[in-house]
């Protein structure tokens, strides 16, 4: 499944899936290529591998945004979510968020170390 995540309505404390590109700027403000977030909750193997080398060649990336930290957590009741940006259809970061339900709270998600941001990425970049 894969959804594109914006923000709902104007207000930062909720979110809707639908589709939507930002742009990304560089110095004085011009526009660039358009950074596309997306949200993947069981992404093709090649997105997979793709994610897992961008996390292992990032310096500062932690095993705790690997696939296999995904899997493992999926065992123990957690839906891995893949949270990720592309510019030029050239992944440029994300995050993996573990999301599960939990009695009288309700879904929560966690996301351990992250979120990982290429080291050649702009980082004037935006999303919205």
């Amino acid at each position: 499944m894969r959804y594109q995540l914006t923000p709902a309505s104007g207000r930062q404390d909720q979110s809707r899936l639908r589709s939507r590109n930002a742009p990304s700027t560089q110095d004085h403000g011009s526009v660039t290529h358009p950074v596309s977030v997306t949200l993947f909750t069981g992404p093709d193997p090649g997105t997979v591998r793709a994610w897992a080398h961008l996390v292992s060649s990032t310096p500062g990336g932690d095993v705790t945004q690997l696939p296999a930290w995904a899997d493992l957590w999926r065992q123990a009741g957690f839906l891995p979510l893949y949270l990720l940006a592309r510019q030029d259809d050239r992944l440029v970061g994300g995050a993996l968020v573990l999301q599960r339900q939990l009695p009288v709270l309700g879904v929560v998600g966690y996301l351990p170390y992250g979120p990982v941001l290429a080291p050649w990425a702009p980082r004037d970049a935006t999303a919205r």
